[in-house]
């Protein structure tokens, strides 16, 4: 829930700027885009950030990207 919620801080803070949104979890991408029935905070989160991308950020996205492993080469 706590990616969710950092995005939602994001939608907000970025109201009206044209960007994209990354993020570490899929979950969290996939029920922006193809949306989950449900009431729950998690769900909440996600329709108040759909709202915003669809009414405020219109040309803006969230797409998911893989953590990097941290690692000594």
């Amino acid at each position: 829930m706590h990616q969710a919620f950092g995005l939602l801080s994001a939608l907000q803070w970025a109201r009206g700027l044209n960007m994209d949104f990354e993020t570490h979890s899929k979950v969290v991408v996939y029920s922006i885009y193809r949306g989950s029935d449900g009431v729950s905070d998690f769900m909440a989160i996600i329709k108040d950030s759909r709202h915003l991308l669809i009414i405020c950020l219109t040309n803006s996205g969230v797409k998911f990207i893989q953590r990097q492993i941290n690692g000594v080469s």
